[in-house]
């Protein structure tokens, strides 16, 4: 991980030293799973980057296709006049995908538009090539929004799309999922929690909640919400692990206490 300024171990291991004794060498098997789970999350969040952006490409190419050719039949310019913008549907769809030409935003989302180009389609009569053009400029904005949210993402590397922190993201689940299994193998097999409180802490949820400001920062969830998800959801999981481990161990017939 080349995130040396961000990943100090020493921000979740005290947590760690405070709820058990731990040797040298633990400590060194719980960072090195602690960054390999972050790892595994930011390597999803790059699966989904490179997913959704080429999906938002190949529908602006599509609609840029289909409004190329609509308005290379119905638009016609002087071949002399050099300063029209095509004179075919493939000099169209030229016009309509300029390369590395970023549109720009004027306030809102719904002001998102296109230099160049916007003009041509609000003075447009027909209401099909406008709603084409209108449905293109919103999956256009989409894909700079995501380019945007990928290159602050990596000059500040714990942003993220927001979401509402109540309702985890499946990756994120598995990310806390993965320190909770930490904790249990290294720290505490009981994963001990405090009870529920508006403002819930515990050694655990520091844990959690320092390893999670490293890819998310700000925008990690709640230490209620994390809480919420380990004692109903992590916390079962590892126990019902445990059991199936502990009557495999006894060996087949045996029974339970």
């Amino acid at each position: 991980m080349n995130r040396s300024a961000q990943f100090n171990p020493e921000t979740f291991l005290v947590h760690a030293r405070k709820a058990a004794p731990i040797t040298r060498e633990t400590e060194d098997t719980i960072c090195s799973l602690v960054e390999e789970s972050i790892n595994r999350y930011l390597e999803n969040v790059e699966e989904f980057f490179n997913s959704e952006s080429g999906r938002l490409r190949r529908i602006v190419e599509g609609l840029s296709r289909s409004l190329a050719a609509t308005i290379a039949n119905k638009w016609t310019f002087d071949v002399d006049d050099e300063s029209a913008p095509f004179h075919d549907e493939a000099s169209a769809f030229a016009w309509l995908s300029p390369e590395r030409e970023e549109p720009v935003s004027i306030g809102h989302y719904e002001d998102f538009i296109v230099p160049g180009r916007d003009e041509f389609f609000q003075i447009e009569s027909d209401w099909l090539i406008r709603s084409i053009w209108n449905v293109r400029k919103e999956y256009e904005a989409q894909y700079w929004n995501l380019l945007a949210w990928y290159d602050s993402r990596w000059k500040d590397h714990w942003n993220r799309p927001p979401g509402s922190p109540a309702r985890l993201p499946t990756d994120l689940q598995g990310l806390i999922q993965d320190l909770c299994q930490i904790w249990h193998d290294h720290v505490d097999r009981g994963l001990r929690l405090p009870r529920k409180d508006p403002e819930p802490d515990s050694p655990l949820l520091r844990f959690i909640d320092v390893s999670l400001t490293v890819p998310l920062g700000d925008q990690r969830p709640a230490k209620k919400t994390v809480l919420d998800f380990v004692s109903k959801h992590c916390r079962p999981l590892i126990r019902r692990k445990d059991a199936k481990i502990e009557m495999l161990k006894r060996g087949p017939g045996a029974a339970g206490p």
